[in-house]
């Protein structure tokens, strides 16, 4: 029996701190939404701001682990799928909080029916796309073969492709109507 050969870089290691990357970038968030909604605009700029630094914290966490991790063909093959999960992982997650960010702040510029249902939507979709990734990091590092296998199945089903490529392809509209020269009553339509 071969011993399992590890790969260069503890990546069940590093997927237990960018999950905790990730739900700190969250409450962030909740923070922002909450800060919002209560109009109280001071603490929601200071809040957008330590969103959007813990959000990239836990972007830049994922494209160092990607760029850190070497594969050989002598790797054992549930550490190359548990790796490329939690890369996929949280790539999708970060996006995700990204999206929902700027959703939020997107708000705060619209007066359009049409732009606050596009953007509570967008959110929606985020929020979805931010738990599937969020726990396909956790979920990877603590499973092993045939979970993983089936874990690598569930994140790539046409459902979440199809969930994940709405909330990419919605992120252009979202920074447009969030850049906008801001609305002064900078209060969350819901």
């Amino acid at each position: 029996m071969k011993p399992r050969q590890r790969p260069t870089t503890n990546w069940r290691k590093q997927a237990g701190y960018l999950v905790g990357q990730l739900n700190t970038a969250h409450s962030a968030v909740e923070a922002l939404g909450a800060a919002l909604d209560a109009g109280d605009i001071a603490a929601a700029k200071s809040t957008e701001i330590t969103a959007y630094d813990a959000v990239a914290g836990a972007a830049q966490s994922a494209k160092r682990m990607r760029a850190e991790q070497v594969w050989t063909s002598d790797m054992d093959e549930m550490d190359v799928t548990g790796s490329i999960l939690v890369i996929g992982g949280a790539d999708v997650a970060t996006v995700a909080l990204d999206v929902m960010v700027n959703a939020m702040m997107g708000l705060t510029n619209t007066e359009d029916d049409d732009e606050t249902d596009f953007l509570v939507s967008t959110s929606m979709d985020a929020e979805d796309a931010y738990e599937v990734g969020t726990a396909v990091v956790q979920a990877a590092p603590e499973w092993d073969e045939p979970d993983l296998l089936d874990l690598d199945s569930a994140f790539r089903t046409e459902g979440n492709r199809t969930l994940v490529t709405r909330v990419r392809a919605a992120r252009l509209r979202v920074l447009s109507i969030k850049d906008r020269t801001p609305n002064t009553s900078a209060t969350r339509r819901t």
